[in-house]
């Protein structure tokens, strides 16, 4: 069941792109019909999980990695600064040229910012949603290993932030604009910690 957990998560990934798409159309019914079935086949996969150490450690393994690509997910979607920046630049020339050569553009970067606001929602109550579920699922067995390992993981995951840190301060030195791309491993590192204490509590 843990691989089938893998390929639901691995799933999600496109049909949240998807169904985002949907909900910025107009579409309700057939996006919650897809998350209904989604939930479905999840709740199968939780429900029928085995015992076994090797078969659960697994399973809390993939869930960890689901909230660290769904966190990373939510964040880029909430934080839509990068992409209004680059509106904000295509709008300094005149309105005729706006109008004859960067409409487009204008116009593709706006929708791709209420796409992204609506992927954040989504990836935002995924990631909930698996750290809710490994905190039921974790053993005491598995508590102590996981909860180091998590932890040991939000301590290397700070070095991704200050690896942005720097890319955000050289843009805002050339571009005189803070795109703050840093949030999203900040962000990121802070729900692993958010996973390590779920996982931690006794009787969750």
């Amino acid at each position: 069941m843990e691989y089938f957990l893998l390929v639901i998560l691995c799933a999600l990934y496109y049909i949240v792109y998807i169904t985002s798409v949907m909900y910025s159309e107009g579409y309700r019914v057939m996006p919650l019909i897809i998350y209904i079935g989604v939930f479905v086949l999840y709740a199968i996969s939780f429900i029928f999980i085995t015992p076994e150490y090797e078969s659960r450690g697994n399973y809390i393994c993939f869930l960890c990695l689901g909230v660290i690509v769904y966190s990373w997910m939510s964040i880029s979607g909430f934080w839509t600064k990068p992409l209004e920046l680059k509106v904000k630049q295509l709008t300094k020339s005149t309105k005729e040229v706006i109008l004859n050569k960067d409409y487009e553009k204008v116009e593709s970067l706006a929708i791709s910012i209420v796409i992204s606001r609506l992927k954040g929602k989504i990836s935002l109550i995924i990631t909930v949603i698996l750290t809710i579920t490994a905190g039921f699922t974790i053993t005491e067995q598995l508590q102590d290993e996981f909860v180091d390992g998590v932890v040991l993981g939000a301590f290397l995951f700070f070095f991704v932030f200050l690896a942005y840190l720097i890319i955000d301060i050289v843009l805002w030195i050339k571009r005189k604009r803070f795109a703050f791309i840093s949030i999203r491993p900040l962000f990121a590192n802070i729900w692993l910690i958010i996973f390590a204490i779920a996982i931690s509590i006794k009787d969750f």
